[in-house]
């Protein structure tokens, strides 16, 4: 099980970005594995991690196909207030 444990560091290393982003990734992005603490420090299980970077992947892959994430309310941006998308445009003479 200790070889699956990581360290912010080991995170940010496996990444490729620095410590601080890993730290930013915390604060904002509420799918982003939380730590425990172990030995007096905080750890991510490998497994966890993995997981958040499958998720994101397919996140990509919906956005590219026109999915927009929710805003800090939980509605889509491109969605109106009721959750609805808005309306089509009509083809015809412009």
């Amino acid at each position: 099980m200790g070889e699956h444990l990581l360290t912010l560091h080991d995170i940010a290393t496996h990444l490729q970005v620095v410590d601080r982003t890993v730290k930013r990734l915390l604060e904002e992005d509420p799918d982003f594995p939380r730590p425990f603490r172990a030995g007096g420090r905080d750890r991510w299980e490998l497994a966890d991690l993995r997981e958040w970077e499958k998720l994101q992947k397919y996140k990509a892959v919906l956005i590219t196909r026109g999915w927009t994430p929710p805003d800090s309310t939980g509605q889509s941006r491109t969605n109106g207030p009721e959750g609805q998308n808005p309306p089509a445009r009509r083809k015809g003479r412009g």
